[in-house]
């Protein structure tokens, strides 16, 4: 069984409830974590709890999305991502798991794979029992992912992208940008939800921080990459890059219409 970092989506759902179970940000935290190993794909994952009787939960986090977030969120981001994966093996593989089965006791060392390369991660852990109730002071520990050095550069022929509106499926907008290089899509999601409310299409900012994910499809296997954009008028110009596993670097750009 293999935990996997929290969905953007979830993550979105649980802040409109971080308010509620107020606590003490005084409190001890009963867990020493090291990170060690740490390469452009993966990380050692080292908790040593003081109580090595207490059980607990830990997982990774993406760093900007669980960054400046009070123990109260925390707990409830590390109590939904346990009934995500505690969900994702009731039906999938094992119907008899239970929470239990998923926590941990005692010293933790564990090699945390498939990470994506220079990005910034966050370890969280908590006391929880076995009805998946956390409880006690998050211990948080940061990192980063080494960057991919290129063995060549490719860089693609700009193309021009769809937009499509999907604020009534999972409240973002998707940008899909396809090329003629067999089998590539890029697709850029952005958050309906800009920091100062909600927003409509003629609003997308491509610079702001509600650019939430983008991802290249199919069947390129992606370790590393960045993008940006910039707009002019009706017009968003995305230009980046990403590397691949055979360490091939692709330099890419393309238009979207507003």
């Amino acid at each position: 069984m293999s935990r996997g970092v929290l969905g953007l989506s979830a993550l979105f759902m649980l802040l409109g409830f971080a308010a509620c179970n107020s606590r003490s940000e005084a409190e001890y935290a009963p867990f020493a974590i090291t990170i060690a190993d740490t390469t452009s794909t993966s990380a050692r994952i080292l908790i040593h709890p003081a109580d090595t009787t207490a059980a607990y939960y830990w997982n990774l986090f993406v760093s900007g999305k669980v960054q400046g977030m009070s123990d109260d969120s925390l707990r409830m981001v590390l109590a939904a991502d346990l009934q995500d994966w505690l969900s994702s093996i009731v039906w999938g593989s094992n119907p008899d798991c239970t929470v239990a089965d998923l926590l941990s006791r005692g010293t933790t060392d564990e090699v945390y794979p498939d990470l994506t390369a220079n990005t910034a991660y966050t370890a969280l852990v908590v006391k929880m029992n076995e009805e998946g109730q956390p409880d006690g002071k998050v211990a948080r520990a940061s990192f980063r992912t080494l960057p991919v050095q290129a063995d060549s550069v490719v860089t693609l022929e700009p193309a021009k992208a769809t937009l499509q509106d999907l604020r009534t499926q999972d409240g973002t907008f998707l940008i899909i940008a396809n090329y003629k290089v067999p089998d590539l899509e890029i697709r850029i999601c952005m958050d309906t939800q800009s920091p100062e409310g909600q927003f409509g299409i003629d609003d997308l900012d491509p610079a702001a921080s509600y650019i939430t994910d983008w991802t290249a499809y199919k069947s390129y296997n992606i370790i590393d990459a960045a993008f940006s954009g910039t707009r002019d008028g009706d017009t968003i110009v995305y230009a980046g890059w990403f590397i691949t596993q055979n360490r091939i670097k692709y330099l890419f750009r393309f238009t979207v219409q507003c």
